[in-house]
């Protein structure tokens, strides 16, 4: 008896012994799915970065001829700096937004508040002008 049933436990681990082989075959097969799905991911990735490095490269040329352009108009050789700094790697983003502040600085600087006074007013304006360079007038005694 006590053989028969070494027997039947010997089995039985062959069994579950078979099944662990065929589990691990699974998770073998799982892993090589895995493994193929991450490396296309990789793939995708690439490609994204590259494409988005190509469209920095044609941004940073466009705004490096922006800013020689501004720079050799307005005589700026910090524009001609910064213009230097994008062409070296800089970021061309950063670079025109500073463009863009740049210019907002320049033209606020540029348009002083003028009055502009209707043709009625503009008389009235020169009368007092002229009585306040004539100076104050004697009164009749």
């Amino acid at each position: 008896m006590q053989s028969a049933s070494g027997l039947a436990g010997t089995i039985g681990s062959g069994i579950t012994g078979f099944e662990g082989v065929g589990e691990q075959r699974q998770m073998d097969a799982a892993q090589v799915q895995l493994t193929l799905a991450n490396a296309a991911l990789v793939r995708i990735r690439t490609e994204d970065l590259r494409v988005k490095r190509e469209q920095i490269k044609s941004q940073r040329a466009v705004v490096v001829s922006i800013l020689r352009r501004d720079a050799s108009a307005e005589h700026d050789p910090f524009l001609e700096d910064v213009a230097l700094w994008v062409a070296a790697g800089g970021d061309p983003d950063y670079a025109f937004r500073y463009l863009i502040k740049h210019e907002q600085i320049r033209l606020a600087q540029e348009q002083r508040p003028t009055l502009i006074l209707p043709p009625a007013a503009r008389g009235t304006q020169h009368n007092v002008s002229s009585q306040i360079d004539a100076g104050p007038k004697a009164e009749p005694q």
